[in-house]
């Protein structure tokens, strides 16, 4: 028994520690169903992927009709992850796709369709550039054939998140530099900033701005705004009330800031995604273990255009959820999605959820099943539904497959989702097979080891703030850490030894 629980207490340390090494790398990285009813209906979702993990990050409507997806696949493609590119019919049809990457971790955030018919990545790649990762920026044609591509970086650790053609035809990137900016240490010191770059129409750099301080900050979305200038959102470790902040920064058409403003309070806080609204202001989606009900929840918060709060709404239950993409709606209103831990049909679902002009929710709706899903991006379609791209582990073909949802029109508003039932502990257990990286070192998820692991992460960890959030951390970046150690027995020994 002594043996047993000093191995367990190994696999702990060993998976928390691959889980906090993930952070750098990663973070820095058709199937028939009935899914819904009420407001929220799925018209029809499709899956797209191998055996192996395959991911959805970013979608958009384009002009044919039809959808873009960009992602990742551990599938196909030339590496152990390539950046996905998929073009769908109005049906979610599967048209064609196309990898992008080499021998190493390569893959897309943010996708749009170009005003030549084309299509614009941004990413990272750990197999190109000029550091350990780089931010990465491919143009393609209406077929995916790549026309050019750009990376951006220098010795450390840098990536993109985010992309948007502007009003000359050119680019601005958000994402986050380690090699850059205010206090460049060594990638192990976990120094980010944020990092704002432009392009023209070719991909070359006009000008690159930086903003952080000390510790770890970063940009997740960018938008053009109605002046010429730029607004980012992210979250910022080095200013602010707590631990992270949500990070609301505006700039001129040159990348110089004109204001910049946090959100948050004394825990760990982020922005995820920005837009400019009809009346000037601005929405942002992100995540909040500061307020709300529990360890995290959806947090929307509506400024005015100069970034003062005028409004903010926390959606959640007790257990976690969080906030990918938002998007203003034809009605005023707005769309979120993002991920459910407190409702749906498992552990971690799909959540969509629609909002009056004031924030106020309308309805909401989960889509999945007893594995983990989660929705990355959502945009509203012409006929007044909406799109929406993430992952599923509960359908489709492998570990993880792209998930595309087409979601209709409103009708009448509806109840909401019904809780589930109030848990005795903070955090009730997540199923099994949810231990991504110890599952990967054994092979199984019923080895006797993930007993002793489950246990120490329902009787020790979830019983405590600090812990909460270590678990919170480790079920968002395990995943495609799990992949990587799936694919290399040294690695999986290592873990079990």
């Amino acid at each position: 028994m002594k043996r047993h629980k000093r191995l367990s207490g190994r696999l702990i340390a060993r998976s928390l520690t691959f889980a906090v090494l993930a952070a750098v790398v990663f973070l820095g990285l058709g199937t028939n169903m009935s899914l819904a009813d009420g407001n929220g209906v799925a018209e029809w979702n499709r899956t797209f992927g191998g055996r192996n993990y395959d991911r959805g990050y970013s979608v958009q409507h384009t002009s044919d009709g039809g959808h873009i997806i960009v992602g990742e696949t551990d599938s196909y493609g030339a590496g152990n992850h390539n950046v996905w590119l998929i073009k769908t019919d109005d049906e979610g049809n599967k048209l064609w796709a196309k990898t992008f990457g080499g021998s190493r971790y390569d893959g897309g955030r943010s996708v749009q369709q170009t005003s030549d018919g084309g299509y614009i990545i941004a990413g990272t790649t750990f197999s190109y550039g000029a550091g350990h990762s780089d931010a990465w920026l491919i143009k393609t044609d209406d077929k995916g054939i790549k026309q050019w591509d750009k990376t951006f970086g220098g010795s450390s650790y840098d990536g993109a998140w985010s992309v948007q053609q502007t009003s000359d035809g050119g680019y601005i990137i958000v994402g986050f530099t380690e090699s850059f900016g205010a206090f460049t240490e060594p990638y192990w010191a976990s120094n980010h900033d944020v990092w704002l770059i432009k392009t023209n129409d070719k991909g070359n750099k006009l000008w690159d701005k930086t903003f952080g301080g000390s510790v770890w900050d970063s940009g997740r979305s960018v938008q053009q705004t109605s002046d010429g200038g730029y607004i980012i959102v992210g979250f910022t470790d080095s200013y602010g009330a707590g631990n992270h902040d949500v990070w609301l920064i505006k700039t001129n058409d040159k990348g110089i800031k004109q204001w910049d403003e946090t959100f948050g309070g004394s825990q760990s806080d982020g922005g995820r995604s920005v837009q400019q609204t009809s009346d000037g202001g601005y929405i942002i989606a992100g995540i909040t273990s500061s307020y709300g009900a529990g360890n995290y929840d959806v947090w929307l918060l509506k400024t005015d255009g100069e970034g003062n709060k005028l409004w903010d709404k926390t959606f959640g239950g007790s257990r976690y959820e969080q906030a990918w993409s938002v998007q203003q709606t034809s009605d005023g209103g707005y769309i979120i999605v993002g991920y459910t831990m407190s409702y749906g049909a498992g552990n971690h679902d799909v959540w969509l959820i629609k909002t009056d002009g004031e924030g106020n929710k309308l309805w909401d709706e989960t889509f999945g099943d007893s594995s983990y899903d989660e929705g990355r991006s959502v945009h509203q379609t012409l006929g007044g539904g909406y799109i929406i791209v993430g992952y599923t582990g509960s359908y489709g073909a492998g570990n993880h497959d792209v998930w595309l949802i087409k979601v209709g029109a409103e009708s009448p508003p509806t109840p909401t989702a019904t809780p589930t039932a109030t848990p005795t502990s903070p955090t009730p257990p997540p199923p099994i097979e949810t231990c991504f990286i110890a599952t990967a070192a054994y092979g199984t998820s019923t080895a006797a080891e993930l007993d002793t692991l489950r246990a120490f992460r329902d009787e020790v960890l979830l019983q405590n703030s600090l812990g909460s959030q270590l678990v919170a951390f480790y079920y968002e970046v395990s995943p495609p850490v799990a992949d990587f150690i799936s694919e290399h027995e040294g690695l999986r020994t290592l873990v079990r030894e």
